[in-house]
C-alpha cells in the first residue's frame, strides 16, 4: 500500500479596507462567516469536493496553481484506482475589527488582514488494483457509434495476454471487436488474437496492414485473411460469439484512418477511425478503441 498526499496551499493578501458601512445585524459584520464563504468558493475547496464526492478514479494528483489552472491532460495508458481518499481542510484567518463613532450613531468598518487556506488529500491506494488500457479495433453494427461498457461492468477476458483474465471493458450492443482465430480453436484465447498494439503495432489498423496480401490499402475476399476473420462479441452470460466477415455482411475493411479523440466511458477513448462496406454498399464506422481493463492480481 502507498500513500499519495497532496496539499495545495494558497495564500491571499486582501488589503485593507475602511469604507464605512451601515449598522446592521451582528450576523452581516459576521467577519467569520464572511471568511468561509470565501474559502468555499475558492478554487481549491471545488477541488478538493469534486475529488472527495465523486467517488470516482483519477489518473493522477497534482498540484494547481489557482492563477494558472490548466485543463489539458496528458495521455496515459495507466490510470491508479484509488479506494480510499481522506481530506483535511484547515483555514487560518486573522480577523480585525476597527470601530469608528459618527454624530449619527457607531458605524462599524472592517478589515481582514489576512487569510491562509491548506487544503490537504490523503490517497491510499492499492497496488495491485490498477487500470490499465489496450486497443482492440472495433465495428459499429449498430451504426449508432461505437460504444462501450466500461471497466466496471466489463467482462472477464485477458485482454493484454499476460495469462491472467482481467476485468475488461468491452463493446457494447451488437458492435464487436475483428479477431483472428490463430490457433484455430473455435475461440478467442486473449488480445493476442485481436487487432492493436498487443502485437507491436501502433493501432490496429496497422495490425491489420500486414494481413493485406494485395496492397491495395484494404482488407477483402481478395486477402487470404478475409475468410479467417472473425467478429468477436462477448454475451450477457459470458459466452463468446464469432461471426464470419461473410456471415456479417462485410465486403472490406478500408486501412487508411484518420487520428481522433473521442471518449466513450472514464478509460475508454476512439483513438483512431476508419470505415467498412457492406456487401449491400453502405458503409459503416471501425476505430481503434483504447480501452481500460482492471487487472486481476
Amino acid at each position: 500500500m502507498a500513500i499519495n498526499d497532496l496539499v495545495v496551499s494558497q495564500v491571499n493578501q486582501v488589503p485593507a479596507s475602511s469604507t464605512p458601512v451601515e449598522k446592521a445585524s451582528p450576523k452581516t459584520h459576521d467577519i467569520s462567516n464572511q471568511i468561509d464563504a470565501e474559502l468555499k468558493n475558492s478554487i481549491e475547496f471545488q477541488i478538493l469536493t469534486r475529488v472527495v464526492s465523486s467517488g470516482k478514479s483519477t489518473k493522477a494528483v497534482n498540484a494547481i496553481d489557482s492563477s494558472q489552472a490548466s485543463s489539458n491532460a496528458t495521455p496515459n495508458k495507466q490510470f491508479v484506482d484509488y479506494r480510499t481518499i481522506n481530506a483535511e481542510i484547515q483555514a487560518g484567518k486573522t480577523n480585525t475589527l476597527s470601530v469608528k463613532e459618527f454624530a449619527a450613531g457607531p458605524e462599524f468598518s472592517q478589515m481582514i488582514k489576512q487569510e491562509r487556506v491548506s487544503l490537504s488529500i490523503s490517497s491510499e491506494q492499492s497496488q495491485n488494483n490498477q487500470v490499465q488500457q489496450s486497443d482492440p479495433l472495433a465495428f459499429d453494427m449498430d451504426g449508432n457509434g461505437l460504444q462501450t461498457t466500461g471497466v466496471t461492468n466489463g467482462v472477464n477476458f485477458d485482454i493484454n495476454a499476460d495469462g491472467v483474465t482481467d476485468k475488461t471493458s468491452f463493446v457494447s450492443g451488437n458492435d464487436a471487436f475483428l479477431a483472428l482465430d490463430k490457433n484455430n480453436n473455435s475461440r478467442i484465447d486473449n488480445g493476442k488474437e485481436l487487432f492493436g498494439d498487443q502485437n507491436g503495432a501502433s493501432n490496429g489498423y496497422e495490425e491489420l496492414r500486414k494481413y493485406d496480401s494485395n496492397h491495395d490499402n484494404k482488407i477483402d475476399r481478395n486477402d487470404h485473411v478475409y475468410d479467417r476473420l472473425r467478429l468477436f462479441r462477448i454475451d450477457s452470460k459470458g459466452n463468446q460469439v464469432l461471426s464470419s466477415l461473410k456471415d456479417s455482411g462485410i465486403k472490406s475493411i478500408a486501412l487508411g484512418y484518420q487520428h481522433t479523440q473521442q471518449a466513450l466511458n472514464q478509460y475508454d477513448t476512439v483513438t483512431q477511425k476508419s470505415a467498412f462496406e457492406r456487401t449491400d454498399g453502405t458503409t459503416g464506422v471501425t476505430g481503434d478503441i483504447m480501452v481500460g481493463f482492471d487487472k486481476k492480481a
